[in-house]
């Protein structure tokens, strides 16, 4: 350190300490704040970008304001994107000039994540023939002609405008809120294959299967001597419950509770509400039969849950789909990739609107 000697601006000649390279290391008393300025101009309305996002911040990018997704994209990853079927575009808010012709392309959320959108009509409210009417004409603009919408069933005509709204098919289960097409037989749904269920075999005569065919006449009668068990992988819950077993002598299990005391007659119906005293309550876990002779013991003939028999799924009964619906998810490829526009060379016409798309590695 060394001292200088500085001349003020009224001539005052005073002393002042530097370091070695002559900069100054002490400082002087600060002034008085001055006036404040002029009042700025008022400020004025500007119109904010359309279509945010929930969690989206607003942003400056490319010269201009835009809504950026709230948390940080991963590299890559672009979007919300808007889909234009006629140009087989996406246009995002981002640069895409690193993409490369070639690269393949899927729809994914903001986080880069592969995803899959179940796009769906309103419920059918009237099935004649092949003529599917709704009440509106919500996502028709998603289906297209020739679109499989069932094993072996596609569609043939989109009436968006027509009034009802219809679509056309080649076949297929369709259920029409009004009573139309396929209203089912009544079973539990989902339904299984209940039969496969026993432990042991029944008699040729009376199969395990003729106790879940819908038809409440026919019976599962044991084979062998001893209790058949029947016991699905899964319990089942239930608020109402029915099940009919016949007796001529033997006795049977709800649950692993013995429920003979039930058995009064040839045919004995009981519900959740006879089984509740004897501390049977939801779910259902298995029933057993018991066979004591080649004559005598006790069989089943149907179980009921929450209204809805349990039915073979190989049996045919199910009640009509209520809507027309697929899964979407948008892959392709790009064609060139300009400004914050992505044209595809190969496109399966599955993007929908505000998710993000995301290259693969090459």
């Amino acid at each position: 350190m060394a001292i200088l000697f500085g001349t003020t601006g009224d001539g005052t000649t005073l002393p002042v300490l530097v370091d070695q390279f002559g900069n100054l290391l002490a400082k002087g008393i600060p002034g008085d704040e001055g006036q404040p300025g002029p009042p700025g101009p008022p400020g004025g309305a500007f119109a904010l970008p359309p279509d945010p996002i929930d969690g989206d911040v607003l942003g400056w990018e490319n010269g201009q304001l835009v809504w950026i997704a709230g948390t940080p994209l991963p590299s890559g990853t672009y979007g919300p994107f808007i889909y234009s079927d006629i140009e087989d575009t996406l246009t995002v808010p981002q640069d895409v000039s690193l993409l490369i012709n070639g690269q393949q392309l899927i729809m994914t959320d903001n986080q880069g994540s592969p995803i899959s959108v179940l796009v769906e009509t309103s419920e059918i409210t009237n099935v004649n023939g092949n003529v599917l009417s709704f009440p509106d004409n919500t996502n028709f603009d998603l289906f297209y002609e020739g679109e499989v919408v069932q094993p072996g069933v596609g569609i043939l005509n989109i009436s968006g405008s027509s009034n009802p709204p219809t679509i056309t098919v080649n076949g297929g289960s369709w259920k029409g809120s009004d009573g139309s097409g396929d209203q089912g037989d009544g079973r539990y749904v989902p339904d299984q294959e209940w039969s496969s269920y026993f432990n042991a075999p029944g008699d040729p005569a009376a199969p395990a299967t003729s106790a879940f065919n819908g038809d409440n006449q026919t019976y599962m009668f044991p084979l062998n001597n001893g209790t058949a068990m029947w016991q699905p992988p899964e319990t089942i819950p239930f608020t109402s419950l029915k099940i009919q077993i016949g007796s001529n002598g033997g006795g049977a299990f709800v649950n692993g509770i013995d429920i003979t005391s039930l058995l009064v007659s040839t045919v004995n119906v009981f519900t959740e509400t006879d089984l509740a005293p004897l501390g049977i309550s939801s779910p259902l876990e298995s029933i057993g039969v018991i066979k004591v002779t080649s004559g005598t013991g006790s069989w089943l003939y149907f179980v009921e849950v929450n209204g809805g028999e349990l039915i073979d799924s190989s049996i045919p009964g199910i009640a009509g789909a209520t809507k027309i619906s697929k899964n979407e998810s948008g892959t392709g490829s790009v064609q060139v990739a300009t400004g914050n526009i992505i044209s595809l060379s190969t496109n399966n016409r599955q993007w929908i609107d505000d998710y993000y798309v995301t290259s693969l590695e090459q």
